[in-house]
Formats: structure tokens, sequence, C-alpha cells
């Protein structure tokens, strides 16, 4: 693991609370052996919603992606079919998690 993610306890303090609503997109390629750790690191230094925005990466990260998103429910997944520059600017998996982030 990375060592500037790992912090000694008595570092470790709650997570931050933004005054305002905070949205996190996360766009990812071939990395699903990184992805539960920096969602984890997210969600233990920070109170926000994160948007996974996979561009179809052949190692599965966008079915990790899919399965955090059905058990964390401030994570959404937004897997493109096609490359990230040719795909829509805006998907309904992403027009819900930015929703949920602006009436936080």
């Amino acid at each position: 693991m990375d060592p500037l993610l790992e912090a000694p306890d008595e570092a470790m303090v709650a997570p931050f609370r933004p005054q305002r609503s905070c949205l996190v997109v996360l766009p990812t390629y071939n990395e699903r052996e990184n992805l539960e750790a920096v969602i984890a690191a997210i969600a233990a230094n920070l109170v926000t919603d994160v948007l996974i925005v996979d561009d179809n990466s052949p190692d599965g990260t966008g079915e990790l992606a899919d399965r955090m998103a059905a058990e964390f429910p401030r994570c959404t997944c937004s897997t493109a079919r096609t490359s990230v520059a040719s795909a829509p600017r805006t998907s309904t998996a992403s027009a819900g998690a930015c929703a949920r982030a602006s009436s936080a």
C-alpha cells in the first residue's frame, strides 16, 4: 500500500465534512487493484459522494466499481461502453450523483 495512505493511529481524525456538498469524480482505466483502497481512503478522510467513471477497463474495474456502488450509498459508477472522449457529457448515473451531492 502507498505510504501516503498509511497514517499512524494517533494521526487519524474523523472525516472532513465540507460546509457545502462535495462530489469526487474518479476516472479509472485498469485500476481494479487500486480501486478499493482509493475509495476507502476517500471515505476515511472526506464526507462526499464519489462518482467512478470507468472507461471500459478490460481488467474488470467497471464490474468492481458497479459492485462497490451497490454496497456504498454515496458511491455511483458510470461505465463508458466506448472511450470517455466520445461518451455523452452527462450520463444518468452522473446526473443522479450530482443531484444527490447538491441536495446534501
